[in-house]
């Protein structure tokens, strides 16, 4: 099992996250200590930990040695070029670096900048590997610098860790914080979809006594405003004077597929609920928030998590079905997300709600999609529903760990 430190927000299922508490020694561990994350995703946790403070935990492993490797020059501009040690970006190769060397990380990021690309369908370079270690990276020859392109480089998939020798930077600007562009507050709804069933009903409760927890911890400035649990099991249940709760219709046929009456279920309440905030959180009950949660919305535009395993570029012809006749190019530009977690404002949502829910429903009886997507299906059909309607999120990486 992986053991995994982070400062955030933690979901309970399958691995041990907890932040600053224990650091993962192989793929998660990160170079810059001081990342914050607010979300971790697939989190087991005994019958005892969710009363338990988090100090319980052992302390976390010493970080490894520092390598005895070529530093990066001091002119690499950290910011501009966004360093990471001990990392591996991957990306559509550019300019191999088998053939291509540079003496620093600095003239490797500014290689990438400089670079020029003659694919219409490429836009350059905007990811960049280089290798510090004398003895080589991975095979590849000391001072290589691979250029990589990435339709989303604020957040390129990674390989972590001690025992990554690769040194990676990717160019992207960095986000402004504005303030509400109508003035009003910046605080969100959380809203949790969820069913009856027993293991769920224990979710749910440990992670609504944190959520109670962080935010009278937050402070008046905080972000993290009221909360509804959204059931979709078609009638109240054990908890509803424990958990602030709305019912919703369950759908008729949900295939197995109990996740397919989320989407249903937040149109549902958004057509007969109304919610003071401007902004919605959508949640899962395998959440628990060690930390306050900000909003991180840059203006009115959505703010999600992007997984690795989301990939719409891999299934071409199964996004054109259902999102129409875009570009290819259009297609790896697609957000890599589900539906949570993700802080969007309620406008948005009530638009796409309806959409998410026929394409969910269209790809679990398309047995095409169904082999294709499985268990995540329902995500695509979130993430398809947003780029038919023009609706793109700002990836934050920091949201979560997984």
């Amino acid at each position: 099992m992986r053991k995994t430190i982070t400062v955030g927000l933690v979901f309970l299922a399958t691995f041990l996250v907890t932040f600053n508490v224990v650091r993962n020694v192989s793929t998660l561990h990160r170079s810059r200590t001081n990342e914050a994350l607010y979300v971790a995703e697939d989190v087991f946790a005994t019958s005892t930990s969710a009363q338990n403070d988090v100090a319980s935990f052992p302390p976390p492993p010493p970080p490894p040695p520092p390598l005895e490797v070529a530093q990066p020059s001091e002119e690499i501009g950290r910011d501009s070029c966004h360093v990471e040690e001990h990392a591996e970006y991957w990306g559509d190769v550019v300019k191999w670096g088998n053939t291509f060397t540079t003496p620093t990380a600095g003239d490797c990021c500014q290689a990438c900048k400089d670079f020029v690309s003659d694919n219409p369908e490429i836009d350059g370079c905007n990811t960049w590997v280089w290798c510090p270690n004398p003895n080589g990276c991975n095979g590849q020859k000391h001072l290589a610098c691979w250029l990589k392109y990435n339709p989303h480089p604020e957040a390129p998939p990674v390989s972590r860790g001690p025992l990554i020798t690769w040194t990676s930077g990717a160019l992207y600007q960095d986000r402004i914080e504005t303030k509400n562009p109508n003035g009003g507050s910046r605080k969100f709804h959380v809203a949790v979809t969820a069913n009856d069933a027993k293991y769920v009903q224990w979710q749910m409760r440990v992670m609504y006594y944190h959520y109670k927890k962080i935010k009278a911890a937050q402070g008046p400035d905080g972000h993290m405003g009221g909360f509804t649990r959204i059931l979709h099991s078609g009638r109240p249940d054990s908890l509803m004077d424990e958990i602030p709760s709305f019912v919703t219709s369950r759908l008729k046929n949900e295939y197995g597929f109990v996740v397919l009456s989320r989407p249903s279920a937040f149109v549902e309440w958004l057509q007969k609920t109304t919610i003071e905030e401007d902004y919605i959180f959508m949640s899962e009950p395998d959440h628990l928030y060690l930390r306050p949660i900000p909003n991180f919305m840059i203006g009115d535009k959505p703010a999600a998590f992007p997984f690795f395993y989301i990939a719409p570029k891999e299934f071409p012809d199964l996004i054109r079905k259902y999102v129409g006749n875009i570009t290819t190019k259009q297609i790896h530009h697609m957000d890599p997300i589900g539906n949570s977690p993700v802080i969007i404002h309620k406008k948005d949502l009530t638009a796409v709600a309806p959409l998410w829910h026929e394409m969910a429903v269209a790809m679990k009886t398309d047995p095409v999609a169904d082999k294709a997507w499985g268990w995540v299906l329902e995500m695509y059909a979130y993430t398809c529903a947003c780029e038919k309607l023009g609706i793109h999120h700002d990836l934050i990486v920091k949201f979560q760990a997984q």
